[in-house]
């Protein structure tokens, strides 16, 4: 399933991922997860206790986690290399 986000002025394409990849990008982009969770509206509490009992999180939560990382990720200026995501609001 893939989902449309706008992100400022471009476009990206997320492909649904899990928390284990959520995570795994959060750490390659140097986002500390108080960070993304402000930034997504998510509680801390939540993706603690998905870590401690290693439960997936809702397709929405995740949608979120991943909305808010691209967003941090765009303001920074970094792209990441490998991602799965294609930028083309030009295009």
């Amino acid at each position: 399933m893939k989902i449309q986000v706008l992100c400022e002025k471009m476009v990206c394409v997320i492909m649904e991922k899990s928390f284990i990849e959520i995570d795994q990008l959060r750490n390659r982009l140097g986002i500390a997860q108080a960070e993304m969770c402000r930034a997504a509206d998510v509680s801390e509490s939540t993706i603690s206790k998905a870590r401690s009992s290693q439960r997936e999180l809702s397709p929405r939560i995740r949608r979120k986690l991943l909305r808010a990382l691209d967003q941090i990720a765009f303001a920074r200026g970094v792209t990441v290399i490998g991602d799965d995501r294609k930028e083309g609001a030009d295009q």
